[in-house]
């Protein structure tokens, strides 16, 4: 009779081996398909946590995997141009760039004009323009959602419903997150501040705030003597109160630009565990929200 129990158990409980196997390249674009596919399966994903995505080499394991793959899902060649080439050798329809979903919204790279203070995001810039961080927009979250959804909805008719309701449901949720962080925004008269890294593009524009400057420009690009001089005289000169670093970076480049001025290095992770999506740009927001309160 237990016996009996157990088959009737398996027969009933959907099976994550008939789910779309799926690959992921970054633990943020992870964390948005795993809202998506939710009671169906989960998916895998190459690059682990504080890992930068702009340089890595896949082990020969991972390779395989990604050969094996379904579906692979990621931001694109302009941040994980080291997957370009593997990409390009699976077969058509089982990749899909979350840069080509219609309708999202895209900001031209700042490049070195982000250290004047100049914003020069557009988002009808050219492809090779493009800054990939394009998942710091909660906006394109939502819309990423719902074309996963589409698409794993063409693979797997079976759980269509599913993967529709999940991208409804996390579409909900970052609504109501990005109404909240517009109100804490709003309840600042934020001070100036840098960043080590300028990947926070998407997020300071759809909540209205803007750096002064980066160290590393978006495409992660060593900076110059006088890059580095420039950012001393302007955190001195404007009295710049904060820094934003991300987890997996040497803030010693930071330290040098500060001097003796007291500039605060704060801790922001654009990229997350893989888990959360909505847990990411919550995270997101208190480093920012954090970096520009003023002191007490």
């Amino acid at each position: 009779m237990r016996f009996g129990l157990f088959l009737l158990a398996l027969i009933a409980t959907p099976a994550l081996a008939d789910a779309p196997r799926v690959m992921t390249d970054i633990p943020p674009v992870q964390a948005i398909v795993s809202a998506v596919m939710d009671g169906v399966g989960e998916p895998e994903v190459l690059l682990g946590q504080n890992q930068s995505p702009h340089d890595y080499s896949m082990r020969p394991s991972q390779a395989r995997a990604l050969a094996q793959a379904d579906l692979v899902i990621w931001i694109g060649p302009q941040l994980t141009g080291w997957l370009e080439g593997p990409i390009d050798s699976l077969a058509a329809g089982t990749h899909m760039s979350l840069l080509d979903v219609p309708q999202a919204t895209m900001l031209a790279f700042r490049d070195d004009d982000v250290a004047d203070g100049h914003d020069h995001g557009d988002a009808h810039s050219h492809a090779g323009d493009i800054d990939p961080h394009v998942w710091l927009d909660p906006v394109n979250g939502a819309l990423f959602a719902q074309a996963i959804a589409q698409r794993l909805g063409q693979m797997d008719p079976a759980n269509a419903q599913t993967y529709l309701s999940n991208a409804n449901e996390l579409g909900g949720d970052i609504d109501a997150l990005s109404a909240d962080v517009s109100a804490r925004f709003a309840t600042l008269k934020p001070g100036a501040f840098i960043v080590l890294h300028d990947a926070f593009h998407y997020f300071e524009h759809r909540f209205g705030v803007e750096t002064s400057g980066a160290v590393f420009d978006g495409h992660a690009t060593t900076p110059g003597p006088q890059q580095i001089a420039r950012l001393r005289d302007m955190v001195r000169d404007e009295q710049i109160t904060c820094a934003l670093a991300e987890p997996q970076q040497n803030t010693d480049l930071l330290n040098t630009i500060a001097g003796d001025t007291g500039l605060r290095v704060f801790i922001a992770d654009p990229m997350g565990d893989g888990t959360d999506y909505v847990a990411l740009l919550e995270n997101m927001a208190t480093s920012m929200v954090d970096c520009l309160s003023p002191m007490e």
